[in-house]
């Protein structure tokens, strides 16, 4: 598509968007809302996964915040949740990254209901973890998950203030 139809293309959504939080704030405001949720539980997910694959990078995180194990599994239930309505309305499940992690995040979290969370994940949860990266289309970091200390801005693992 041509730079100047991508232009046009941003400034009508733009404009939609204006007029719907103009005309509409309380639907904007749901939209709104719903967008953040859905993003808040991708990136969730994703850090935990992250946190999961790399004992170092998980062992560097906080003790005093880490999620109750009914925050844990609410998390991928929401997670699961999004994957269930995602299908429905995607024609190729492999085009899409996260629908592709679908078997690997069930296999994930039936495993999370039995674990007391701790800065050590046991080897089946970190395998099924990097076998959530490797489906999502992430490549093992350079040094190997197992030497992988965290992203280079590096925040501890898990939940945020």
């Amino acid at each position: 598509m041509p730079q100047h139809a991508d232009e046009e293309l941003r400034r009508a959504a733009l404009a939609a968007a204006h007029e719907l939080a103009t005309k509409e704030p309380e639907r904007w405001k749901a939209s709104w809302d719903e967008l953040n949720d859905v993003m808040g539980t991708l990136f969730g997910v994703l850090n935990l996964m992250y946190a999961f694959a790399a004992p170092r990078y998980l062992a560097r995180g906080n003790p005093d915040k880490r999620p109750t194990p009914e925050q844990l599994l609410g998390l991928f239930d929401k997670y699961i949740a999004l994957l269930d309505g995602w299908k429905r309305t995607t024609a190729n499940i492999h085009d899409h990254e996260f629908l592709r992690t679908e078997d690997a995040t069930r296999r994930l979290r039936a495993l999370l209901e039995t674990w007391a969370w701790s800065l050590e994940a046991p080897a089946p949860i970190v395998q099924a973890a990097r076998g959530w990266l490797a489906a999502y289309g992430e490549h093992e970091p350079a040094e190997g998950w197992d030497q992988w200390v965290g992203p280079e801005e590096d925040e501890r693992p898990g939940p945020k203030e």
